[in-house]
C-alpha cells in the first residue's frame, strides 16, 4: 500500500510538473494569465560547450554588444546605413545593414541590453508596451537573419538614484527610503579599494553638499541631469558602485523576501515575453552585480533560473561571481547545497567580462576553466575589449561579445544615457584575429 501510494504521489508530481511548463503565471504586458507558447531555442549546452540544436555542432558565440542605458533603451530598427560611431557622434539605429555587416564579419551572435528601468516603469507586475514593442522590433530583424540574441539585463552601481543605471526609481524608493537625493558616502569597502568619489576643490559634490545633490531628486532621469551624478560619471565610475547606497540597494535585492521578490518577478516576465521569439536564447542575470553577499546572490540566481524555466523550457541561462569578474574560486563562496545545484542544471552558463582583472589573461582563463569544469557549464565571455584576450579565450575554446558596437548615447540627453562606461563603439572590430 506505501508503495502504491508512493507511486501515485510521485506521478501526481510528474503530471504536474510537465502541465506547469505549458502554462505561464501572467502575460508580460497585460498581467492576465494564459496558456503557454514557448519556441523551442536554437542554442543549448551539453554542460561544457554551446550546441546548435539543428546540427548538434559546438556554437563558439561570437559578437557585439548592442545596449541603450536610457530612454528609448533600444535603438531603432530604421534606415540602411550601419553605426559608424565618431569621438563626437554616435547612431541612434539597429537596422537590416547592421545585422547583415555583423554576419559579414563572421558574427552570430549579440548581447542586447535591456534595462529593468525601462521595462517596467511602475510596480505592477507586467512590461510596459512600448518596451516590449521595441524588444520584439530587434528579436525579430535579428531572426529574419538568423542572427542569436543573448538578453543581457543591464546594470551599473545599481540605479540611477545611485548615480547608475538598472533599477527602476520606485525601487530604489522601496530600498533606500531615506537615501533619496542624499549625498553618496564612500563605503569602507570603496575607502580600501581606493575608490573615491568625485568632489570638486571648493567642496561642491562633497558628502556635506546637500544641496547640489538633492538637485532632481527621485526623478526617473536624475542620473543624467543631477550636476554630482554628471561629475562622477566622467573619468572612470567604479567608485558610484561602491558607495553605502548603492551597496544597501544591493543589500536589499538580494537578502530580503520583498526585494528578491521583485526581482525575480521581473526576470519571469522578461522570460515570459521572449517565449514566443527563438531568437533570444538565453537571458544573463545581471550585468556585473556587486553584491558582496555571495550565498544570497546565488539564491537569487536559483530563484530566477527555475521561474526562467517555468515560461521558456530549455533557455539558457548566465549565473556570474561578484562584480562578473573571473575571480578565484574561493572568492565566491556558495554552500554546498549550491554547489550542487549549480552542477545539476542543464541549462546554466557561467558570463564573465574581463578589463584587466586579474590582469594576467592566462589566470583569468584558468579560473573561467575551474568554474565552467567543476560548475558542469559552458563559460561566456560577454564583455571586454582587448584583442589579446580575445585571441586567447578562442584558443581556449570560450566564445566572446566584444563591448561594444555603438556607444548609443548622446551627451545631451537626448538620447540613450552616457553613464558608467561609454565611448565610441566600434561597428567593425579591429583585431587582427577577427580580420
Amino acid at each position: 500500500a506505501v508503495l502504491l501510494l508512493s507511486c501515485l504521489v510521485l506521478k501526481a508530481i510528474a503530471s504536474t510538473d510537465e502541465s506547469s511548463s505549458l502554462l505561464h503565471l501572467r502575460h508580460p504586458v497585460t498581467g492576465l494569465i494564459g496558456l503557454n507558447a514557448s519556441s523551442p531555442r536554437r542554442i543549448t549546452t551539453d554542460r561544457k560547450n554551446f550546441i546548435e540544436t539543428a546540427t548538434n555542432k559546438i556554437f563558439m558565440i561570437k559578437g557585439p554588444n548592442i545596449v541603450v542605458k536610457g530612454p528609448p533603451w533600444f535603438p531603432d530598427v530604421s534606415g540602411d546605413t550601419i553605426c559608424n560611431d565618431a569621438e563626437t557622434s554616435t547612431c541612434t539605429t539597429f537596422n537590416k545593414r547592421d545585422v547583415q555587416h555583423i554576419k559579414d564579419q563572421g558574427f552570430n551572435t549579440i548581447r542586447l541590453g535591456v534595462t529593468w528601468a525601462g521595462a517596467q516603469p511602475t510596480p505592477d507586475p507586467k512590461l510596459d508596451p512600448g518596451w516590449v514593442a521595441k524588444l520584439y522590433a530587434i528579436l525579430d530583424l535579428c531572426e529574419s537573419y538568423g542572427l542569436q540574441v543573448l538578453i543581457d539585463v543591464v546594470q551599473n552601481a545599481f540605479g540611477s538614484a545611485t548615480c547608475g543605471v538598472g533599477v527602476p526609481t520606485w525601487f530604489a524608493k522601496e530600498a533606500l527610503p531615506s537615501f533619496i537625493g542624499k549625498p553618496l558616502t564612500q563605503s569602507l569597502i570603496s575607502i580600501v579599494a581606493d575608490q573615491m568619489l568625485h568632489v570638486y576643490e571648493n567642496g561642491t559634490c562633497g558628502s556635506l553638499d546637500t544641496e547640489s545633490w538633492a538637485v532632481y531628486a527621485g526623478e526617473d532621469d536624475y542620473n543624467l541631469k543631477n550636476p554630482c551624478c554628471v561629475l562622477n560619471n566622467y573619468g572612470g565610475w567604479s567608485q558610484l558602485t561602491l558607495t553605502d547606497q548603492a551597496q544597501a540597494g544591493w543589500n536589499y535585492l538580494m537578502t530580503t523576501k520583498k526585494g528578491r521578490s521583485r526581482y525575480v518577478t521581473f526576470l519571469r516576465l522578461l522570460a515570459s515575453a521572449v517565449r514566443s521569439k527563438p531568437a533570444a536564447f538565453a537571458i544573463e542575470l545581471s550585468n556585473e552585480p556587486m553584491s558582496f553577499h555571495s550565498h544570497d546572490m546565488f539564491a537569487t540566481w536559483q530563484e530566477c533560473y527555475d521561474v526562467i524555466q517555468q515560461e521558456v523550457p530549455g533557455m539558457l541561462v548566465g549565473v556570474m561571481a561578484i562584480g562578473e569578474a573571473p575571480i578565484s574560486w574561493w572568492e565566491t563562496l556558495v554552500s554546498p547545497f549550491q554547489y550542487y545545484w549549480l552542477r545539476s542544471q542543464p541549462y546554466l552558463f557561467f558570463a564573465f567580462h574581463w578589463y584587466g582583472h586579474p590582469a594576467s589573461k592566462a589566470e583569468a582563463i584558468k579560473n573561467t576553466a575551474w568554474y565552467s569544469d567543476n560548475w558542469r557549464m559552458p563559460a561566456l565571455m560577454t564583455e571586454f575589449m582587448n584583442c589579446g584576450m580575445q585571441e586567447e579565450v578562442e584558443r581556449a575554446g570560450i566564445g566572446w561579445l566584444y563591448w561594444h558596437y555603438s556607444s548609443y548615447c548622446k551627451q545631451d540627453g537626448s538620447f540613450g544615457a552616457c553613464v558608467c562606461g561609454w565611448a565610441s563603439g566600434e561597428s567593425t572590430r579591429n583585431c587582427s584575429s577577427t580580420k
